[in-house]
């Protein structure tokens, strides 16, 4: 009996919308830089901040090795075994095969900025809005055969139209401008409200980001915002979210990045030893969004043989499955589930399910959605929680 399912082509089929949100400070850097902070953190093309999908990649390596560990009681051969059966092997190891997990780079949805009154709102602008419309059109194409079975799972569907999305996009970029911004409104709060809540009388009701930056609120009208209603639902953000000019933005972004200068001192004397230098962070609060793509583990025969009850003989479907299974990657009812399948197309979909269904156990049940990024956390930084976007529904 040959691999059947394992010798389908493994295509990225399955795909998770995925927020990020900042508990604590994070700091994901690029090394030093010859700029005025000498430990910058990481950013995309356009010079928003970002976080790289190695970055959030090598993170959940690190804690999912720990809760294989847990799985197998301080086994750390077999703990690494699982690890390198999901995320790939490393480029030392003699194994050669891909990840099944694909990890999109994580862009900026919106950042907490100061506010002179309300003390702080999310900021957000149609760059960043077309990005993210980008990203939900190619979700669609990783949900077609799934949206029904998300519509079941959730209690709120959330639906997203990219038509009404890029319409809404459109339409802001034709009105805000570098002295305006557009209120979305906030959780369970009608938008007129919100303006209220940050409007500054004395100063003829403009609103004051980032102690410098003075906007008027522009009107939108009803249809186009109830568009981004839905992302304010999605993100269950309790203060108002504004839109603004792209260039303005930028600067408010920048403004409201954490900057903090630190010396090491000797331990004996007390005396600076080395510093001072400049770290950057992302602010608490901070919301970034990416992909998670899922498919098939790829494994290599020599891995999948190191499984094999006999050595002997050519390596099977069976060995494959039990590889996966003694790995605790698939539980025996998934394996039981695949094994009953006779076409191998079938079969390789139910094995990235499980996959799928393993990945996301291991995030939201055994490290609680809590992943470490970018170190420092031995001085509370790092903290951020993983929520998948399960709500949401893409036409």
């Amino acid at each position: 009996m040959g691999l059947g399912a394992h010798t389908i082509p493994s295509l990225y089929s399955l795909a998770d919308l995925i927020a990020l949100r900042s508990i604590t400070p994070i700091h994901t850097g690029v090394g030093r830089s010859s700029g005025i902070v000498d430990l910058p953190i990481q950013r995309d093309e356009y010079g928003c901040p970002c976080i790289y999908s190695s970055s959030i990649k090598g993170a959940l390596k690190t804690t999912l090795l720990n809760v294989f560990m847990n799985e197998f009681m301080g086994n750390y051969d077999k703990a690494k075994k699982a690890v390198t059966a999901l995320l790939g092997s490393e480029p030392e190891e003699e194994e050669s095969f891909e990840s099944s997990l694909a990890i999109l780079d994580a862009y900026l949805l919106t950042m907490p900025v100061k506010s002179l009154k309300g003390v702080y709102v999310y900021v957000t602008s149609p760059l960043l809005l077309r990005r993210f419309s980008e990203r939900l059109e190619l979700l669609k194409s990783y949900l077609k055969e799934n949206n029904e079975e998300r519509e079941q799972k959730s209690k709120e569907v959330i639906l997203f139209e990219t038509n009404n999305l890029e319409e809404f996009i459109n339409e802001v970029e034709r009105h805000v401008r570098v002295n305006t911004a557009i209120c979305l409104g906030a959780k369970k709060l009608d938008p007129k409200k919100c303006e209220e809540m940050i409007k500054v009388k004395e100063l003829e009701d403009k609103v004051i980001l980032a102690e410098e930056v003075i906007l008027n609120i522009e009107a939108l009208n009803d249809k186009l915002r109830n568009v981004m209603e839905k992302l304010v639902s999605m993100l269950e953000l309790e203060k108002p979210l504004l839109v603004l000019h792209d260039d303005i933005a930028k600067e408010v972004f920048d403004r409201s990045l954490i900057r903090l200068a630190r010396v090491r001192l000797k331990r004996e004397t007390k005396i600076v030893e080395t510093g001072p230098w400049t770290e950057e962070y992302l602010p608490p609060k901070t919301i970034l969004y990416t992909l998670m793509l899922y498919k098939k583990p790829p494994l290599s025969y020599r891995f999948i043989r190191r499984f094999k009850d006999e050595q002997e003989g050519e390596v099977t479907e069976d060995d494959y499955l039990n590889a996966l299974k003694k790995l605790r990657v698939l539980n025996e009812e998934k394996v039981q589930e695949i094994k009953s399948l006779s076409n191998p197309i079938e079969k390789a979909k139910k094995i990235t399910e499980g996959v799928r269904e393993s990945v996301r156990n291991f995030i939201k049940e055994r490290i609680k959605g809590y992943l470490i990024l970018g170190g420092h956390e031995t001085i509370g930084k790092g903290i951020m929680k993983i929520e998948f976007l399960d709500q949401v529904k893409i036409l």
